[in-house]
């Protein structure tokens, strides 16, 4: 049953363009990174809340050269376009950049 699901929700992201194909064509996991460009308001709905979604704060443009309040922002931004907040680990996407002020972490991690 849950490949069956599996399959379904990588149909879904397909029709809608928001994942490349994946190497064995099957999603192996509950966990679904995705990229900044797409809320996650966007993405509960495409999972129907049933995917853990790591997401989704832009890495280069507000982590890495942002202020801290940028990041607040765009943290709190990201939160407020669900009300549903369970399955949700706040990230930036494609991990750490380098020489990412200090300031901005400790924002990131304060929301």
């Amino acid at each position: 049953m849950l490949l069956r699901y599996l399959e379904k929700f990588a149909s879904r992201l397909k029709a809608e363009n928001l994942t490349k194909q994946c190497a064995c064509d099957r999603w192996c996991s509950l966990l679904f990174n995705f990229s900044f460009q797409h809320s996650l308001a966007e993405m509960k709905e495409l999972t129907d809340s049933e995917v853990t979604l790591l997401g989704n704060i832009p890495t280069r443009d507000v982590l890495a050269t942002g202020s801290p309040d940028d990041v607040r922002n765009s943290v709190q931004s990201a939160l407020d376009s669900v009300e549903d907040k369970r399955r949700i680990i706040l990230s930036c996407g494609g991990g750490m950049p380098p020489d990412v002020p200090t300031e901005n972490i400790e924002a990131f991690l304060s929301r």
